[in-house]
């Protein structure tokens, strides 16, 4: 099995967020998706796409398709890929090559993904994995790059003007220590267990 280690750098936030993940390089962009959804602790409650240039100017974006029934209601890029059908090493081909991971368009949060190394699955090491987290992640629906910020430093700062509504808004305190990687692992356990149910479900079908 041929695996990606792939480098995840969290776009205009401050101090930096990152991840580390190792994942099979014939995973499918949907379900890389649902990696970076775990590791990243977003809620997946948005839409999201991926994008690399191809080396001759060109664009290439990879989207999911919409159920048939809801197909009106979803406005894909002109000349997307189903994000189902094409695979992380056609994403990021060859060692070094970078491509971005949008998640939720109106906040706008954009992911630089690096390919660091593409070679053999480590041994006796489960994939998906995370191998390393940098900073607390944004959370859903916080504002973006900017409202994030404010939210920081609003929570960290007990003096701050806004640090009691954002508290109330918040519903509690606001943790800016990192999550720990084993914590990480167990989110993809689950993740790969829900995966396996999938795959027996559909080879029923």
């Amino acid at each position: 099995m041929s695996a990606h280690h792939i480098h995840v750098i969290l776009r205009h936030v401050s101090p930096a967020v990152t991840r580390d993940i190792i994942v099979d390089s014939s995973m499918t962009l949907e379900r890389l998706h649902q990696v970076l959804q775990r590791v990243m602790e977003w809620n997946d409650s948005h839409l999201h796409l991926f994008a690399r240039n191809d080396g001759h100017r060109n664009r290439l974006l990879f989207e999911p398709r919409p159920p048939p029934e809801y197909a009106d209601h979803f406005d894909l890029m002109p000349d997307s890929r189903d994000t189902a059908l094409h695979a992380v090493a056609e994403l990021l081909p060859t060692a070094g090559a970078r491509a971005e991971y949008k998640y939720d368009f109106g906040d706008g949060w954009m992911h630089d993904l690096v390919a660091v190394t593409i070679g053999p699955a480590p041994p006796r090491r489960k994939l998906p994995a995370c191998v390393g987290a940098e900073g607390a992640a944004p959370f859903d629906d916080c504002g973006g790059p900017p409202g994030f910020a404010e939210f920081r430093v609003a929570m960290l700062d007990p003096g701050h003007r806004r640090h009691a509504s954002m508290l109330e808004w918040f519903g509690g305190r606001w943790d800016d220590t990192p999550p720990q990687v084993a914590t990480l692992n167990r989110r993809l356990r689950k993740l790969e267990n829900a995966w396996l149910d999938e795959d027996r479900g559909a080879q029923l079908h």
